[in-house]
C-alpha cells in the first residue's frame, strides 16, 4: 500500500511546480483518510485551484499518473468559484471527511445548516427509493445484484449524515459508526459491506434497503 503522507507531500510539491500559486488547497478523503485502506484502495485527493480549465484537468491527470498507478488515483479537483457556489447540503460531508494537507478547506466552502443536510439526505434517499422501485417493476429479472451493489455504495455516507443531524457528531470510520447504530440503520450498514461480495441474498438486501428508504423518508423531519 501507499505511504499516504509521503504521497500527499510529493503530490503537493509537484502540483506547486505545475500550477504555482494557483494551487489553493490539497486534502485527502476516502479510505486512506479513514485509515481503512486496502491494497486496492483509491487515493482520493481533493484539489482546489484559483480557477479550473480543461487544460488544467489534463495537466492534473498527467501529474497524478506520474506519481502512482493511474487506476489508484481518484478524488476531486475544482476551481475556487465553483466550490464557493456548491450545494450547501454536501458541505457537511465534505468538511468532516477531508483532511487538510495544504490550506484550510473551510476557507473555500459555503456555509451550511442542518436543514441543508436534511435536504441532501432526502434528495439522495428519494432517488435511491425511486431507483429501487423502477428496477423492480420494469426489469424482467427484478433488481439485479450488480444494481444492488451500486445502490448500497452510498449507504455509509447517508448514515454518517443522518447520525450527524440526530446527534451533532460526525463519525468518520465505518466500524465506529456501526457501534452507534441499531435497527434498520445497523442492518443496512452491515449489508452494505456484505454486498461487496458476489454471493449474497439479493432479495433480502433489496427488501432491507427499500424498507430503510421508507423509514428515513417517513422520519427525517420528525
Amino acid at each position: 500500500m501507499v505511504n499516504i503522507d509521503d504521497y500527499m507531500q510529493r503530490l503537493q510539491l509537484v502540483l506547486q511546480q505545475v500550477f504555482g500559486n494557483r494551487l489553493l488547497y490539497l486534502g485527502l478523503q476516502g479510505s486512506y483518510r479513514r485509515g481503512e485502506e486496502t491494497p486496492t484502495s483509491d487515493i482520493d485527493a481533493m484539489v482546489i485551484l484559483d480557477y479550473f480549465t480543461i487544460q488544467d484537468m489534463d495537466l492534473y491527470r498527467k501529474t497524478v499518473t506520474n506519481l502512482t498507478p493511474e487506476e489508484q488515483t481518484c478524488g476531486f479537483i475544482c476551481g475556487k468559484q465553483e466550490l464557493l457556489h456548491w450545494n450547501p447540503g454536501e458541505i457537511c460531508q465534505l468538511i468532516h471527511e477531508t483532511k487538510d494537507y495544504y490550506g484550510n478547506l473551510k476557507d473555500f466552502v459555503p456555509e451550511y445548516t442542518l436543514q441543508d443536510v436534511k435536504n441532501h439526505i432526502k434528495v439522495n434517499v428519494g432517488n435511491l427509493y425511486h431507483g429501487l422501485c423502477h428496477e423492480f417493476i420494469h426489469s424482467s429479472q427484478g433488481v439485479e445484484k450488480e444494481q444492488l451493489q451500486f445502490a448500497y455504495k452510498s449507504i455509509f455516507y447517508l448514515l454518517q449524515n443522518l447520525h450527524f443531524i440526530r446527534t451533532g457528531k460526525f463519525i468518520l470510520k465505518k466500524q465506529d459508526l456501526a457501534s452507534y447504530l441499531e435497527g434498520l440503520d445497523l442492518q443496512v450498514l452491515q449489508t452494505a459491506e456484505s454486498v461487496k461480495i458476489k454471493e449474497f441474498n439479493g432479495q433480502h438486501a433489496f427488501q432491507l434497503l427499500f424498507g430503510w428508504c421508507q423509514q428515513v423518508l417517513h422520519t427525517i423531519d420528525c
